[in-house]
C-alpha cells in the first residue's frame, strides 16, 4: 500500500461519525474527508494531541531470529522506519526551491522543519540545497522519534522541541530564516471544538513567531483548502488586533499535485518587521 493509500485509509477510518462543523482536512478530485474531534472508542487517531505521536513513534527492537545482520535495529513502533505525510519532496522540490532561494542571503539560510516525525523531507531538502548554503534542523515533540532518525541519518540535525511552547524558554530564540511545515498545522486542526483548535494553532503559530529572525517566512503544506486554513493565518482568528499580529499572509495559495492523486495546498506567511 503506497504512503497515499495509507494516509487516505488512516483519514477514512476516523470520519465513522461527522458532524456538520468538523474541519475538512483532505480533498481530491473524487473525495472529500472530514475529522472530527478524537475519539478513542471510534479508533479515530488523536492527530492534535502530542502524547499521540510519542506513543505512535515509541521505539522497538526489531530483529529477524537468526540474522545477526538486522539485530538492534530500531524502528518506530508503527513498523515504518520513515513516513511521508500529505507530499514527497518531490511534489514540493520546486515550490520549496524557490522558498529556500539564497541569492538575496549570502550567508545562507537557517531552516527549521517543524514536526518532522520521520519524515526525510529534511534531510532531502539539506542533500540537495547544502551547496546553496541552506542549513537544515528537523524537529518534533516526540524525543523517541527524534532518537530513532538520530540513528538512521546521523549527518542531518535532529531536536526535540515542543511546537506548542515557548520558542525563547527552548532556548531557540529567533534563529531561523524559514519554516517548514509539513501536516503540523493540519494535525492541530484535527478534532475538538473550535476554540480548541485555534488555541492549538495560536500556540503553534506564537512558537514559529520565536523561531523565526524579523522578515523570515514560513512555508505551510497542508491537505486543508484555503477555505478552512485560511482563516487561521489571520489575527481576528485568535482574537487578535491586527497591529498584535505578528503574521502577513496575503490570501494567496498554490494547489500541488500529488503523486498517486490528490491535490496538495501551499500557504506562505511572512513574520511582520
Amino acid at each position: 500500500m503506497s504512503n497515499m493509500e495509507v494516509w487516505k485509509s488512516e483519514l477514512l477510518r476516523s470520519v465513522r461519525s461527522l458532524r456538520s462543523t468538523d474541519e475538512v482536512v483532505f480533498s481530491s478530485a473524487d473525495t472529500v474527508v472530514e475529522i472530527g474531534p478524537p475519539d478513542t472508542s471510534e479508533g479515530r487517531p488523536a492527530y492534535n494531541d502530542p502524547d499521540y505521536w510519542d506513543d505512535r513513534y515509541a521505539p522497538s527492537i526489531t530483529s529477524k531470529e537468526g540474522d545477526e545482520s538486522d539485530a538492534g535495529n530500531v524502528s518506530s513502533g508503527k513498523g515504518d522506519d520513515v513516513y511521508e505525510w500529505i507530499v514527497k519532496y518531490s511534489d514540493v522540490k520546486s515550490r520549496l526551491a524557490k522558498f529556500l532561494d539564497t541569492t538575496s542571503y549570502p550567508a545562507g539560510l537557517d531552516v527549521l522543519h517543524t514536526g518532522c516525525g520521520n519524515s526525510t523531507l529534511g534531510c532531502d531538502i539539506r542533500s540537495d540545497l547544502a551547496s546553496t548554503g541552506v542549513r537544515v534542523v528537523n524537529c518534533d515533540y516526540s524525543s523517541n522519534v527524534i532518537d530513532l532518525m538520530r540513528g538512521l541519518y546521523p549527518s542531518d540535525d535532529w531536536e526535540v522541541l515542543d511546537c506548542l511552547g515557548s520558542a525563547g524558554e527552548q532556548g531557540v530564540g529567533e534563529g531561523y530564516d524559514r519554516i517548514v511545515d509539513k501536516c503540523v498545522l493540519d494535525a492541530f486542526t484535527c478534532g475538538g471544538t473550535e476554540r480548541e483548535k485555534r488555541d492549538l494553532v495560536g500556540k503553534y503559530l506564537d512558537f514559529c513567531l520565536g523561531c523565526l529572525r524579523v522578515g523570515g517566512r514560513m512555508i505551510v503544506v497542508s491537505f486543508g483548502q484555503v477555505e478552512t486554513r485560511g482563516r487561521y493565518f489571520k489575527g481576528e482568528t485568535h482574537g487578535r488586533k491586527e497591529e498584535e499580529w505578528g503574521w502577513w499572509w496575503g490570501g494567496d495559495f498554490e494547489v500541488v499535485d500529488v503523486e498517486g492523486g490528490g491535490k496538495a495546498y501551499v500557504y506562505e506567511l511572512c513574520k511582520k518587521t
